[in-house]
């Protein structure tokens, strides 16, 4: 009896100083992180399990691999390093050649942990934080592809705040198959587990719009419009609330509020200017929409996709009856610009709204001279004359 309970005493004392030496690597290992040195850090914890069987362990090299890495393989093998003093992890990133490969597959070793203890919370989580983590840094495809019945059913586990990030997946993940109505209560599990889920408010409030529910949706789209602190966010959200109020509920004051406030928010969105140029035309207010179309036009040619843009707006005066001022506008601005990118565009948009044949004809010729000063590639400037000749054919 006394050695059964010598035993029980060395085992006791065993686990308490395994747990004493775990409490104490973790805490040296978050010291090293503060420092920086992410390679000594995940090493040291590699050194400690290396068959990767202590749930803290595991979970902390899993932190270290998805936030710190110099280099990553689609989040399954990573290179590390100590970054040297006033190093930066970006610079680390954009300035790596070569270094050791660190074979993680955090997703398979939290899945066998799992099977172990289907219940833990701290593993539940960091299964969520796997997935998100591709989802962050790759594509929807490549999270798709990480996805599988297995996931699916853990995303449902969980009930504390953290468990949000899965609700939020599993909404995400419908949403793509566009299963509305099975995506509804995965948003909304994930903002009653977090009432601060601003993206989860706005996707909700997305899938609502698209299944008719407008004025659920725009409750949940000013929770995220009043929570986002992102210019352009704070606006997509204030554009959908304006296009809802527009178009849906008739209630064209709040309309145009929430159109102005998208603007405020991210004035160089041509969507924000396109939808207040469509809510000043559709309620003709003429005045206020040639405003908008100068602005929102201007915007639109010096931005990054100034064709693209440009033609959203020029579609969008054809519709609404509003030609004859797009040409005016454009006459004006071929007299003022002193640009020949400004110059080359605002020819060609002249020359494809002019229903005089020989006027359009010269507006697309000159469009080709001021983009060839630009040193525009030669198929574009080849289908400009393809277009030329479109219009002499007529």
């Amino acid at each position: 009896m006394k050695k059964v309970l010598l035993l029980v005493a060395i085992c006791l004392l065993t686990a308490k100083a395994t747990a004493q030496n775990e409490k104490n690597l973790l805490k040296d290992v978050d010291q090293m992180i503060a420092q920086r040195q992410y390679l000594s850090a995940y090493q040291l914890l590699d050194n400690f399990d290396p068959n990767n069987d202590n749930i803290a362990v595991v979970l902390k090299k899993e932190h270290i691999v998805l936030n710190f890495f110099s280099q990553s393989i689609m989040h399954r093998m990573f290179s590390l390093a100590d970054l040297k003093e006033g190093e930066s992890l970006d610079e680390s990133r954009q300035n790596f050649e070569s270094g050791e490969i660190i074979v993680f597959d955090a997703d398979s070793l939290i899945l066998r942990l799992l099977a172990r203890n289907p219940n833990n919370s701290d593993l539940l989580d960091g299964h969520a934080r796997y997935h998100q983590s591709v989802l962050d840094d790759y594509d929807h495809d490549a999270w798709m592809s990480s996805l599988d019945s297995t996931c699916l059913e853990l995303f449902q586990k969980g009930s504390d705040k953290r468990s949000a990030t899965a609700a939020s997946q599993l909404g995400l993940y419908y949403t793509l198959l566009e299963d509305y109505p099975s995506a509804l209560p995965q948003y909304r599990r994930a903002i009653s587990l977090c009432d601060t889920a601003w993206g989860d408010y706005y996707n909700l409030g997305i899938i609502e719009y698209y299944t008719e529910q407008y004025t659920e949706a725009i409750q949940h789209l000013l929770r995220a419009h009043e929570g986002y602190t992102n210019p352009a966010l704070k606006s997509d959200a204030a554009r959908v609330i304006g296009i809802i109020y527009d178009e849906h509920l008739n209630n064209p004051d709040k309309a145009l509020k929430y159109f102005q406030l998208a603007i405020s928010a991210n004035a160089n969105n041509v969507y924000n200017n396109a939808y207040l140029l469509k809510f000043h035309l559709t309620h003709k207010n003429y005045s206020l929409a040639e405003t908008t179309l100068a602005t929102g036009w201007m915007m639109a040619a010096e931005g990054g996709s100034p064709f693209e843009d440009c033609s959203l707006l020029m579609n969008l005066c054809r519709q609404y009856d509003y030609t004859a001022p797009l040409v005016d506008f454009l006459t004006k601005t071929l007299s003022k610009a002193d640009n020949n990118f400004i110059l080359g565009i605002t020819d060609l948009y002249l020359g494809q709204l002019l229903e005089d044949e020989t006027d359009a004809i010269s507006h697309l010729r000159s469009a080709i001279e001021h983009f060839r000063q630009e040193e525009a590639p030669d198929d574009f400037l080849n289908s400009l004359q393809e277009l030329i000749k479109e219009r002499s054919s007529k």
